[in-house]
């Protein structure tokens, strides 16, 4: 089929322009097999995916989209990496990707939470860094 050879070339096409249209249109739309497929592309690059304009709206589209599996495992590779976290939370998109993994329910966003709460001298200083805080603060009242 087209579209599975469109999905092998998912990893650059999930941060350009119109191939990002295309991934997050087999998100929303794809069969399951395919949808993961893209989730894990996404996945496997989540943090440069998420500072990229085009990468952030696939990482909404896994959120939105895909499964509990998929949306877990996505969660737990921002958790997993602090630093790369807190990065990501100062960056102009990364901040939009941010508040979609803070509006997550409670058992996923926790993690994350935990992670950002470690830095938040950090996200202070900078005015995206900020819009997250008042994410996650309107989060923790959830």
């Amino acid at each position: 089929m087209l579209i599975d050879e469109v999905i092998n070339s998912a990893s650059v096409l999930v941060r350009h322009t119109y191939g990002g249209y295309v991934m997050r249109h087999v998100l929303e739309y794809g069969q399951p097999y395919q949808q993961r497929r893209v989730a894990e592309v996404v996945r496997a690059d989540a943090f440069r995916n998420a500072k990229n304009k085009q990468g952030g709206r696939a990482i909404d589209a896994v959120l939105r989209f895909c499964g509990p599996a998929e949306r877990r495992a996505l969660a737990d590779t921002f958790a997993c990496e602090p630093q790369l976290l807190v990065r990501t939370a100062v960056n102009q998109y990364g901040c939009r990707t941010l508040n979609g993994l803070l509006a997550l329910p409670a058992e996923l966003r926790q993690n994350i939470v935990g992670a950002l709460a470690r830095s938040t001298d950090q996200l202070q200083e900078s005015k995206y860094g900020r819009h997250v805080l008042a994410a996650m603060a309107a989060s923790t009242q959830m």
